[in-house]
């Protein structure tokens, strides 16, 4: 039987797609030796929207509004009985849902998160080592299980937290839905995120649970976990075999899985903003500052022409566009230097080949540059008891 060869020497993929754009260089190139070069921007492209959303429970967390949310919840209950039993308490908020439970409410959706992106990052570190086993499992728990938790919570708060206070929520596996219904949840949650368009909860099911669909990442998640598995014809361990154990190949096929990958991990990161959005006060242009910055990167990741909303502002911003080298430079945002423009506001000019800086975060923080709809962000649980 003929065993792995090493999978931690790098080789060139034979033919391999153009890469669409140049590395972001948020990742030291160290770190980088083992991943097909095409794969690079995808692969600090997730880091980058994992490191949004942990930038966004770090702000949260110093804010000091969820302890004015503990604060305020148990002032009221000070002048309780002290005799009533405080799981009872608990209970009654839970079912009472709206702000009276929002300490209870984030509390839980920040530990689900933060669980969330903790095993993203050690995937993503794992991938870069070739341990593609180990990405894969370490995929599978906030990929499938945390997703679920996060979609009830932003889908309906008030309708998970009353199942989580008397005990429903933990009588039954998490993931005991059928597609249907997780197309449905995954749909009721695009509603409320802060742009919607990338989405749809056929997409994001398919990504995480489907066992046919050619981009979905279940069947590596699940092969990974399991030596043998049986429950679907696409997961049956063959004869005199193991599953992803033994490789005659230097296993670059499972960097696909960054077809998908930079997908649910947006879906994940404006879920964060959704939700941390309605319990915490939080500034709008902060928000739509990091939508324009993911989108105009992810609608760029893959062959094809430069996006529309790049395009847009080449047309806008052309006054604000000028090659601080040559004299007469057509300088603009082009796809191959898109992190550039997005990360480092710098564009490219073609005539002498040089970057020039542009005034890009300026407008961005003026307010002035919007693709969040307000009636998806409204007035926070904070700002109503607050003020």
């Amino acid at each position: 039987m003929a065993l792995a060869r090493s999978a931690t020497r790098a080789v060139p993929r034979v033919g391999a797609a153009e890469m669409t754009i140049e590395p972001l260089g948020i990742i030291p190139e160290e770190r980088l030796t083992f991943v097909p070069r095409d794969i690079v921007p995808r692969h600090e492209f997730c880091f980058w929207l994992h490191d949004q959303a942990a930038r966004l429970l770090v702000e949260a967390s110093q804010s000091g509004q969820i302890e004015d949310w503990h604060e305020a919840v148990s002032s009221a209950l000070s002048m309780l009985d002290e005799n009533i039993d405080e799981s009872k308490i608990l209970s009654a908020l839970a079912e009472s849902g709206g702000a009276l439970c929002v300490p209870m409410k984030v509390d839980i959706f920040v530990a689900v998160l933060s669980d969330t992106l903790h095993f993203i990052y050690e995937a993503l570190k794992a991938l870069e080592k070739r341990k593609f086993n180990v990405a894969f499992s370490l995929l599978r728990k906030p990929l499938t299980e945390n997703l679920i938790i996060l979609s009830r919570l932003v889908a309906n708060d008030d309708h998970f937290i009353r199942s989580f206070a008397d005990g429903t929520f933990q009588q039954k596996q998490v993931m005991q839905i059928d597609r249907s219904e997780r197309i449905n949840l995954f749909n009721s949650v695009i509603d409320k995120l802060p742009v919607g368009s990338p989405f749809t909860g056929e997409l994001i099911d398919d990504i995480a649970f489907s066992k046919d669909a050619p981009n979905g990442l279940q069947i590596r998640m699940q092969q990974s976990m399991h030596l043998v598995t049986t429950r679907h014809p696409a997961l049956l361990t063959p004869k005199l075999g193991m599953n992803r154990i033994f490789f005659d190949e230097q296993g670059d096929e499972n960097y696909s899985a960054y077809d998908s990958l930079p997908t649910i991990i947006l879906f994940i990161l404006q879920m964060s903003i959704s939700k941390l959005s309605t319990y915490l006060a939080t500034d709008e242009r902060s928000t739509n500052e990091i939508m324009v910055r993911a989108l105009g990167i992810f609608s760029n990741l893959h062959p094809g022409k430069l996006d529309g909303m790049s395009q847009y502002l080449n047309r806008t911003l052309v006054d604000f566009f000028k090659c601080e080298w040559c004299e007469k430079g057509d300088a603009k945002i082009r796809k191959k230097h898109v992190a550039k423009f997005y990360l480092h506001d710098q564009i490219h000019c073609t005539r002498c080949n040089h970057q020039s800086h542009t005034p890009f975060t300026y407008i961005l923080r003026s307010g002035h540059l919007k693709i969040v709809e307000s009636e998806r962000i409204p007035d926070s649980e904070y700002v109503k008891l607050f003020g």
